[in-house]
């Protein structure tokens, strides 16, 4: 880890810590928060825009089946878990608790709020 001493066009200083050296350039454009710390401000800067989520895959717009896919993907998995892999019905715990799943999955989403 790198730390830097920065003041910024605003006034704002303090440190950045960075993994590179070469991370942050003289006059780049950057967007910051601040932190005081009883060691000192620490500033994290991001690119303009930058929300800390991943970018989406090259193309563009998401592709239905390949969502489906892995939201599937993801409630066998869940299911798998939690079932008895010894059971006679093994399979059919798997279908019941994978439905179960999506529809858990279905429900708390429409209760979260953007």
């Amino acid at each position: 880890m790198y730390a830097f001493d920065v003041e910024l066009d605003d006034g704002a200083s303090g440190v950045v810590n960075a993994k590179s050296p070469d991370k942050w350039q003289v006059g780049a454009e950057v967007e910051y928060t601040s932190l005081s710390t009883h060691h000192g401000t620490k500033l994290k800067l991001d690119k303009p825009g930058y929300n800390g989520l991943p970018k989406p895959f090259a193309g563009g717009g998401g592709n239905n089946d390949n969502t489906k896919g892995i939201i599937a993907s993801w409630a066998v998995g869940v299911a798998m878990q939690v079932c008895d892999n010894t059971a006679p019905n093994y399979d059919q715990q798997v279908m019941q608790y994978a439905r179960l799943a999506l529809e858990a999955r279905r429900q708390i989403k429409n209760e979260v709020e953007p």
